[in-house]
């Protein structure tokens, strides 16, 4: 099995293509290619001061708990995997995460 093991960072578009490109290149589609990912560092404090929202705005805006926001903010608690990814989200796409969070969704 081959590992390559990756920087999380932004990346242009043209970037990310070529990656793609040079591993579809370099791997066979029958390989099994495991990537590892840095950890997500998005500082929460300043992602939200940068969007101009308080902690109960924000967990507002984006369908999350204010008493998240606080305990992820204080050291309390870390967010799970999950909730990293969706903060890095709103961290690259605020106004698209903002509305895909608005939207209502029909459970059946």
């Amino acid at each position: 099995m081959n590992t390559i093991s990756l920087i999380a960072e932004r990346k242009s578009k043209k970037d990310a293509v070529d990656l793609g490109t040079e591993l579809n290149e370099k791997y066979h589609e029958s390989e099994v290619v495991r990537i590892d990912v840095a950890p997500i560092t998005t500082d929460l404090v300043k992602l939200r001061k940068r969007l101009g929202l308080s902690q109960q705005s924000f967990a507002d805006r984006y369908g999350l708990s204010a008493q998240n926001i606080r305990n992820w903010e204080q050291g309390i608690r870390s967010p799970d995997r999950a909730a990293m990814l969706y903060i890095a989200l709103i961290d690259h796409y605020p106004e698209e995460a903002a509305k895909v969070a608005s939207l209502q969704i029909n459970k059946k």
